[in-house]
């Protein structure tokens, strides 16, 4: 009987632990706060691939409390730009549609999509998790034409480039 209630207290102590360790912040544990992202980058600067598939480690550079294109497109220039971020990218917030792209690849045509795992993307602002795959790219001598009153869509493209890069698919039209 009084192994019984030795084994029922410790068995308690333990519980105690455990349930002091599950409570304390994981930060308290880690040994940079900053958190990092790793992400796979493809830019593609008028019809060439300027930057294919490469591994970026991503941090909150715009400090907006998350991952994010913005921050992912910025590290890309900065690892793999000449002159790094500061003379081939560029984002502002300044607008209507807030967080927007100015220059991508030191291309400030105005010109510019981004998709993250093969899904065109809403905003910059748009999360990117470890492991994802972002695509970024400055089209050259496309046009659309929509035609409303007839709602018929046609389209003009200079040239097409398909690519196959392990998991997603990624068609550019430059």
């Amino acid at each position: 009987m009084k192994q019984m209630i030795k084994n029922k207290k410790a068995i308690a102590v333990l519980l105690l632990v455990a349930m002091l360790f599950s409570i304390m912040p994981t930060a308290a544990f880690a040994e940079n706060s900053a958190e990092t992202t790793t992400a796979y980058v493809t830019i593609v600067n008028q019809g060439n691939f300027v930057v294919m598939h490469k591994a970026v480690a991503i941090t909150d550079q715009n400090e907006n409390g998350i991952i994010d294109i913005d921050d992912t497109l910025y590290a890309a220039h900065e690892e793999y730009y000449p002159g790094g971020a500061q003379e081939g990218y560029n984002s502002y917030t300044h607008t209507d549609y807030g967080l927007s792209l100015g220059k991508l690849w030191g291309d400030s045509s105005g010109n510019f999509g981004y998709y993250v795992n093969n899904t065109s993307a809403w905003s910059l602002a748009d999360l990117v998790k470890q492991g994802d795959h972002v695509v970024a790219f400055a089209p050259y001598a496309t046009y659309s034409y929509f035609n409303t009153d007839e709602i018929t869509t046609s389209a003009v493209i200079v040239r097409t480039t398909n690519v196959s890069i392990n998991t997603p698919t990624i068609a550019t039209t430059p």
